[in-house]
C-alpha cells in the first residue's frame, strides 16, 4: 500500500491493505472550545488480523504505549497513548476494515473508567423507559411525535441514562414524574443526592437530547454526572445546506454543548468507538457501531452521513443474566453496517429498543437479531396511524404480546438472575404550556431547532 497520503501526524503509517483517499474528520467532544477542535480517521480497506496486530507493534515500537485491548471473534480493538496524543485502532475481521483513528477529544479509557469502585449491595438491576408525552399531529413547541428516554439502576444505585426528549416534552409535571421514578429506583428520600455513572447519547437530534439537559438544569443539585459517552459526527458529513449550516452550529450545537459542560460540570467524557467495553458496577455497556463506521459512501464531493440519525451510536447492555440492545435512530443503512460486522447472535438480545420511533422499516435489523421484548419509544396512535408498517415489520418477527410503547406509560424491569418483575406507572405531563412550562428550559442562547 501506498503511504503518500497518510495524514496523521505523529502516528505510524499503516503500510497494508488500501488506503481510502480521503482523511475523515469525525467530530470533536464534550470539552472542546473550538467547533473546528476535531478527531481524525483513516480507513484502510482489504487488511486482515495478522497485519492489523503487526501494526500495533508498530506502534509500540514508536513510543506508544498501550491502552484498552481487546480481541473477539469479529474484530481486534486497541487504544495506544503517547505524551497528549491518543489512538484507537480496531479491525472488523468480517468486513476487512482497519480504522485508526487519531481522538483528540477522549479521556483515556483508564481515565475515564477511573478507579475500581466497591461492589454494589443490591442484588437485583432495574430498567425503565420512561414515558414521554407524543401526539398526533405534532405541534411545534406543543407537542412533540418522538423522543426517547431509558435508564438503568445498577448494583450501586448508581444510574446510567440513555437519551432524552424534546424541550415540548419539559412540562412540570413529566419533571416531577421522572423525579418520583428515579428517587424510587434507587430508594433516596427528597434532597438526597442521586449519581449518574454514565449519561450516554445515541446521537445529536435534540429529541434525544433536550429532555435531559433542561431536566440537569432543574434538578442538577441531587444529581451528579459522573461521565458522558457520545460519539457525535464533524458537520461537514450531513450536507447541510449552507444556508441552515451557520444557524445549526451557533444556534442549536454549540447550545447544547454549552448547557451539557455547564449541567454536568467536572463529567468525564469519552468519544464513543466500536469495540469498547465499559464495566459501570455490575452493568456492561458494548459499543457496537459508531459513526465513524457509517462514512463509506463516495460522492463527487468525498464521503457523506445520511444525517444524524444515521450517526447513531448502538450499544448493548449486559446486567444480571440479561441484555438490552439500543440502536437509537439507526436507518437501514446502520443495518448493513451491524450485519456485516455481526452473526446474529452478537445482535440479539433479551430487549430490543426499536429504531428511530418506528420511522423505518430496517427490516435488515428485525430479521436478523432476535429478542423477547421489544421497546418502543412512540405513541400508540402515531404507530398505526403513521408507522402501521414499518409496525407490521416488527410484528412479523418479534411477539407482539412483549411490546411496550413508551407514550403509553413507564415501565420498569426488574431483573435478577434473569427472571424479570414488570411494573407500570402512568405517564405523567401533556402538551406543553408556555405559560406554566417555559421556565423548564434552560437554554444559554436562542435555539434553533434541526431535524
Amino acid at each position: 500500500m501506498k503511504t503518500l497520503n497518510w495524514q496523521l501526524n505523529g502516528v505510524p503509517a499503516y503500510t497494508d491493505g488500501v488506503l481510502f483517499d480521503e482523511l475523515f474528520t469525525v467530530g470533536g467532544g464534550l470539552y472542546d472550545e473550538s467547533f473546528e477542535s476535531t478527531s481524525l480517521m483513516h480507513l484502510v480497506n482489504d487488511t486482515s488480523a495478522t497485519a492489523f496486530l503487526a501494526y500495533c507493534g508498530e506502534l509500540e515500537a514508536a513510543g506508544f504505549t498501550g491502552g484498552f485491548s481487546r480481541d473477539t471473534a469479529y474484530g481486534n480493538f486497541r487504544e495506544y497513548i503517547k505524551g497528549e496524543t491518543l489512538v484507537y485502532a480496531y479491525f472488523m475481521k468480517r468486513a476487512g476494515q482497519a480504522r485508526i483513528i487519531l481522538d483528540t477529544a477522549s479521556s483515556t479509557y483508564a481515565e475515564y473508567v477511573g478507579e475500581a469502585e466497591e461492589p454494589g449491595t443490591r442484588e437485583d438491576t432495574e430498567l425503565m423507559q420512561f414515558g414521554l408525552f407524543q401526539g398526533d399531529p405534532p405541534v411545534r413547541d406543543r407537542v412533540s411525535t418522538c423522543g426517547m428516554l431509558y435508564v438503568v439502576r445498577m448494583h450501586n444505585n448508581k444510574l446510567f441514562v440513555v437519551d432524552g426528549g424534546e424541550d415540548a416534552q419539559c412540562t412540570d409535571e413529566a419533571f416531577a414524574e421522572l423525579l418520583a421514578r428515579l428517587r424510587e429506583l434507587t430508594g433516596t428520600s427528597d434532597g438526597e443526592q442521586m449519581t449518574i455513572a454514565c449519561w450516554f447519547c445515541t446521537h445529536a437530534h435534540n429529541d434525544h437530547m433536550d429532555f435531559f439537559i433542561n431536566f440537569m438544569a432543574c434538578h442538577g443539585d441531587v444529581l451528579k454526572v459522573e461521565r458522558v459517552l457520545y460519539n457525535f459526527p464533524h458537520m461537514e458529513y450531513l450536507d447541510i445546506a449552507p444556508e441552515h449550516y451557520e444557524r445549526f452550529i451557533n444556534h442549536y450545537w454549540n447550545d447544547r454543548m454549552q448547557r451539557l459542560r455547564t449541567y454536568c460540570k467536572g463529567a468525564r467524557y469519552m468519544k464513543a468507538h466500536t469495540g469498547q467495553v465499559f464495566h459501570f458496577d455490575n452493568l456492561t455497556v458494548e459499543v457496537l457501531d459508531t459513526q465513524e463506521d457509517m462514512i463509506y459512501e463516495q460522492t463527487e464531493n468525498g464521503a457523506h452521513l445520511r444525517g444524524l440519525n444515521t450517526t447513531s451510536t448502538v450499544v448493548k447492555l449486559a446486567f444480571d443474566g440479561s441484555t438490552c440492545l439500543l440502536l437509537g435512530d439507526a436507518d437501514e443503512i446502520n443495518g448493513d453496517v451491524l450485519v456485516r460486522y455481526y452473526a446474529p447472535e452478537a445482535l440479539s438480545a433479551t430487549y430490543l429498543q426499536a429504531a428511530h420511533h418506528l420511522a423505518n422499516r430496517n427490516e435488515n435489523i428485525y430479521s436478523y437479531a432476535r429478542a423477547e421484548t421489544v421497546l418502543i419509544p412512540q405513541s400508540r396512535l402515531r404507530t398505526h396511524k403513521v408507522r402501521r408498517e414499518h409496525y407490521a415489520v416488527l410484528c412479523k418477527y418479534y411477539d407482539r404480546d412483549r411490546f411496550y410503547l413508551a407514550a403509553d406509560y413507564t415501565v420498569v424491569f426488574r431483573v435478577k438472575n434473569g427472571e424479570e418483575e414488570v411494573t407500570y406507572h402512568q405517564l405523567q405531563g401533556g402538551p406543553f404550556n408556555p405559560e406554566k412550562d417555559s421556565h423548564n428550559l434552560a437554554r444559554l442562547v436562542s435555539a434553533y431547532e434541526f431535524e
